[in-house]
C-alpha cells in the first residue's frame, strides 16, 4: 500500500523507469505496428525451430559413452538392436528369414536358430576331429603377478614391426580389405605402445586385470570346444552359458532374435524407418519389436506429445480463470498476448543460434506460459484500477520487472552445467521468461493506450 502512495507522489517527478516507458507510449501506434512487425518476422524464423530427438546430444560433451557409442555406428552396427521374441527354433529361422529381405534398413539379424536343431554331418565331423586334437590340452595356473611394463612395451614393439613387415607385403598384392585390417592394427599397436610409457601403478594394475579376463575367456573357450556336442543334434541347453545368457530365455521356451539397424539408430528419422520396417515384416508372426531402439522412438514421442498437450491444458486453463477474473473475453486476449508474443520471439531466437528442442528443454513450453501469463495479468489489474497503461514506472511495473529478471537469474544458472540438456533447459527458459516480460511491459501498455484513447476500460 505504501508503494502505491509513493507512486502516486512521486508521479510529477517522472522516474527514470516511466521516462524510459515514455518512449513508446507517447508513439503506441507505432509500437504496436513495430512489434506486430517483429512478431510476424519471428514467426517466419520460428517456423525453422527443429526438435532434436537424439538423447546423445543432451549428454556432457565429450562424455566416454558417447564417443564410444559413435564409435561404435562407425566401425560396426552399433550396441543398440531390436528385439523380436521366437517361440522355437523353426518360428526363429521363419522370422529371421523375413527379416534378412529387409535389406533397406536392416543392417544384420544375429539369432542361435542356425546353431541349434540338426546338424550338417560334415560340420559334426569337423567338430569331432577338432575336440580330438584339443581334448589334451591343459593350461596352468592363472599368473596373478602384475604386468611388467618394460617387457610388455617391448614385446609390442617387436610386434608392431612384424605388423608393419606384413602391411608392406599386402600393399603388394590386391587384398584392400586385409590391408585396411592390418592398418587398423598397426595404428592401435603405436597408440598403445606411446601409452605405455606410463608407469604408474594403475597403468600397470589395469593391464593385469585385462590380462586375467581375456585369459578367463580363453579358458572357456576351450572349455566349450573341449565339450562340444558332437551327437548330431544340438539343443538351446547346449549353447554356451554366456549364449544362452543372451539368446535364450531361463525357460528355454523362447529365442532371441537380435536386428541391427543399417543407420544411426539414435537418430529419429533412422528409428522411424527401421522400426517400422521391421514391424512390418514380422506382421501376423505372433510377435512383436522391441528393444532399446523402440523404447527410445516411443518414449520420446511420448514425452512430446505430453508437453505440448500439457501446454494447452495450461492455455485452457488460464483462459477459464482470466475469464473468470476479469469476466470479458478481450482480457483474456490481451493477459495472453505478451505470452503468444513472447513464444514466438523465444522460438525465432532459438532457430537463430541454432538451438533446438529437445527431450529436456521441451518441458519449458507449460513453464513459460504460466510464467508469462502472470506479467499480463498483474498489468491489467493495475489498469482496472488506475485506467492508466504507465506500468513500468509504477510499482506493478517494477515488480514485473524484478520478478522476471530473478527467474532469468535462477534458470539462467543452469547454463552453466555441463550436461546439454541441462544447459539447454536454462537457456530456453531464461529466454521465454525474458521475452514475455519484453512483450508485458513494452507492448502491452502501447496497445492499451491506443484502447483507452478509444475509450475501452476494464471494469
Amino acid at each position: 500500500g505504501r508503494q502505491n502512495v509513493i507512486d502516486h507522489e512521486l508521479g510529477e517527478q517522472m522516474n527514470p523507469r516511466a521516462r524510459l516507458e515514455g518512449i513508446w507510449l507517447c508513439r503506441p501506434a507505432v509500437m504496436v505496428l513495430a512489434m506486430a512487425l517483429i512478431g510476424g518476422l519471428g514467426w517466419w524464423q520460428a517456423r525453422e525451430v527443429r526438435f532434436d530427438y537424439d538423447l546423445r546430444n543432451l549428454q556432457s560433451e565429450g562424455l566416454p559413452a558417447v564417443k564410444w557409442e559413435k564409435d561404435l555406428i562407425n566401425r560396426a552396427q552399433g550396441a543398440l538392436f531390436g528385439a523380436v521374441a521366437a517361440t522355437n527354433r523353426e518360428h526363429a529361422l521363419a522370422l529371421t528369414a523375413k527379416l534378412e529381405q529387409r535389406t533397406n534398413t536392416v543392417k544384420e539379424v544375429v539369432s542361435m536358430a542356425p546353431f541349434i536343431g540338426p546338424q550338417d554331418p560334415e560340420k559334426q565331423a569337423m567338430i569331432s576331429d577338432a575336440r580330438q586334437q584339443i581334448k589334451d590340452i591343459r593350461f596352468k595356473e592363472m599368473d596373478l603377478m602384475p604386468v611388467r611394463m618394460d617387457v610388455l612395451r617391448d614385446s609390442l614393439g617387436i610386434l608392431k614391426g612384424f605388423i608393419n613387415r606384413a602391411l608392406i607385403e599386402v600393399s603388394k598384392g590386391n587384398e584392400p580389405e586385409m590391408k585396411a585390417q592390418l592398418k587398423s592394427l598397426y595404428d592401435d599397436l603405436v597408440v598403445l605402445v606411446d601409452l605405455m610409457h606410463d608407469h604408474s601403478k594403475v597403468a600397470s594394475l589395469q593391464l593385469t586385470l585385462f590380462q586375467q579376463a581375456m585369459m578367463r575367456d580363453v579358458r572357456e573357450t576351450f572349455r566349450v570346444l573341449q565339450t562340444q556336442n558332437d551327437g548330431g543334434h544340438i539343443s538351446a541347453v547346449d549353447l554356451p552359458q554366456s549364449l544362452q545368457d543372451r539368446f535364450v530365455s531361463p525357460t528355454t521356451r523362447h529365442l532371441l532374435i537380435r536386428v541391427h539397424s543399417k543407420g544411426d539408430i539414435w537418430k529419429r528419422e533412422d528409428q522411424g524407418k527401421f522400426i517400422n520396417d521391421v514391424r512390418e515384416a514380422i506382421k501376423g508372426a505372433g510377435t512383436t519389436v522391441t528393444g532399446t531402439p523402440v523404447q527410445l522412438y516411443e518414449y520420446t514421442e511420448l514425452l512430446v506429445d505430453s508437453y505440448i498437450l500439457a501446454a494447452w491444458y495450461a492455455t485452457g486453463a488460464i483462459v477459464v480463470m482470466v475469464l473468470l477474473h476479469f469476466r470479458s473475453l478481450a482480457c483474456v486476449l490481451l493477459a495472453l498476448l505478451p505470452v503468444a508474443l513472447g513464444m514466438i520471439w523465444m522460438t525465432a531466437v532459438m532457430t537463430i543460434v541454432g538451438m533446438p528442442f529437445n527431450p529436456a528443454n521441451v518441458m519449458t513450453l507449460p513453464l513459460v506460459i504460466g510464467v508469462g501469463v502472470t506479467s499480463g495479468v498483474h498489468i491489467l489489474n493495475r489498469f482496472a484500477e488506475e485506467q492508466s497503461p504507465a506500468i513500468l514506472g509504477r510499482s506493478t511495473g517494477k515488480a514485473i520487472l524484478v520478478s522476471a529478471l530473478t527467474t532469468v537469474a535462477g534458470f539462467g544458472s543452469l547454463m552453466i552445467a555441463d550436461h546439454r540438456g541441462i544447459e539447454s533447459l536454462g537457456f530456453v527458459m531464461a529466454l521465454g521468461t525474458g521475452t514475455c516480460m519484453i512483450a508485458a511491459l513494452v507492448c502491452l501498455p502501447a496497445l492499451l493506450t491506443l484502447l483507452v484513447a478509444r475509450g475501452w476500460q476494464v471494469r
